[in-house]
């Protein structure tokens, strides 16, 4: 059988792409200072942590009860800041960033020696997706409801579970909740942050074990992360690199 062309498998490939990531079931994250303050020494917040790792296969289940497993989809981790809606003239601004961050890739194009089968639009695609991700609850639909809230807390933390029960609550959910009319029934997480090159070991387990007495065992879990800095090349990629926010290159320049 005749295979399509490369351009339409390409294109077709994007598609399943863009919903694989754009579309998936958004989980809150809320996390305590000390928990992002842990992660900053590694460049990243919390949140920007997590994401690459939320690509997950799903189980679905029809009316009649028969069930099929989906393609994974990527959970979209975000915060409190995330589900509020924004001014337009920020948006409007975030969008310019963003189109202007492929000005080089649009120089490209303009060479000559560049194929005309190239897209003539590369900065499309982060611009579709940066307006995908602007998006904020509404009134019609749950897709950027969250679904789950991973609550999260430092093991250098001085009272660990108050802090845990002081970021989200159900019964005093934050006012986002009712001002978008999220609901605040859903499932919730408790995990530890625990940096190796900054904490003993002997308190993480110790706040892990109280954390798992309060909240219960399958809803505690230890994350460890090491700050220490590396003299050698570990030769690992960098799998946060396509998950940062878009920047121009202006502003590139500029913490550069």
């Amino acid at each position: 059988r005749r295979q399509p062309p490369r351009h339409i498998m390409a294109a077709v490939e994007e598609c399943r792409s863009l919903m694989r990531t754009c579309f998936g079931p958004s989980v809150l994250v809320c996390a305590s200072p000390d928990a992002n303050e842990a992660c900053a020494r590694n460049g990243l917040t919390f949140c920007q942590l997590l994401r690459p790792f939320g690509s997950a296969p799903y189980e679905m289940s029809s009316s009649v009860g028969s069930r099929a497993r989906s393609e994974p989809l990527q959970l979209r981790f975000v915060e409190l800041s995330d589900l509020s809606p924004k001014p337009k003239g920020e948006l409007e601004r975030e969008q310019a960033d963003v189109v202007m961050g492929c000005q080089a890739r649009l120089e490209d194009i303009a060479d000559p020696a560049c194929p005309f089968n190239q897209t003539p639009t590369p900065w499309y695609d982060v611009f579709r997706r940066t307006c995908i991700r602007q998006l904020r609850p509404s009134d019609h639909e749950f897709h950027n409801h969250p679904s789950a809230c991973l609550v999260a807390v430092s093991s250098q933390n001085p009272d660990p579970l108050a802090a845990l029960s002081g970021l989200f609550s159900p019964q005093d959910p934050p006012p986002v909740f009712a001002a978008e009319g999220l609901s605040q029934d859903i499932p919730r997480y408790y995990v530890l942050v625990h940096d190796e090159a900054m904490g003993s070991a002997e308190r993480a387990a110790t706040c892990l074990a109280d954390m798992k007495a309060a909240f219960g065992a399958a809803a505690c879990h230890l994350l460890v992360i090491n700050s220490a800095p590396d003299a050698t090349d570990s030769g690992v990629d960098d799998v946060w690199a396509a998950h940062m926010p878009a920047r121009s290159l202006a502003a590139a320049a500029a913490v550069a």
